[in-house]
């Protein structure tokens, strides 16, 4: 899974390891608070790259992790498919079974962390291109002729 992020100032105050690191934290967290670590793989394959240009202008974010943590989310494996998830639990109504497909949905495994993380990266990003912003307009206004150019 990689992000690329374009046009972030090398002064910038958003630090990407950081935001990585909380981030595989917060998957972490959610696959113990869901008791999922029966092994201890799924937990201990989570590792994160970032890699920025020589300008700083632009970084690629790069997440790893067993490809296991998705198929958990979407309730499939072992002989189930995608489509047999949502078919299977209407079989099971309509026979009035509560068993059935051994494979459940865990909502919010993969996607509601990764998703939520990626709203406060923005949250992040935008904070410090308006402290950018209204640097850049205080030196104008304080340094030139008082009236800012735009």
């Amino acid at each position: 899974m990689d992000i690329t992020v374009v046009g972030l100032s090398p002064k910038s105050d958003v630090d990407l390891r950081r935001w990585a690191e909380i981030t595989i934290e917060k998957w972490q967290f959610v696959i113990m608070k869901k008791r999922l670590m029966h092994t201890g793989d799924l937990l201990n394959s989570f590792q994160s790259h970032v890699t920025m240009d020589a300008d700083g202008n632009s970084a690629l974010i790069s997440f790893a992790f067993q490809y296991y943590l998705r198929m958990l989310e979407m309730g499939v494996g072992k002989g189930v498919s995608f489509g047999d998830v949502k078919s299977n639990t209407q079989n099971r109504r309509e026979d009035g079974r509560q068993k059935g497909n051994r494979r459940k949905q865990i909502r919010g495994l993969y996607n509601g962390v990764f998703f939520g993380e990626a709203m406060r990266l923005l949250e992040l990003m935008q904070a410090a291109y308006a402290k950018e912003g209204a640097k850049i307009i205080t030196d104008e206004f304080m340094l030139g002729s008082g009236k800012p150019t735009v």
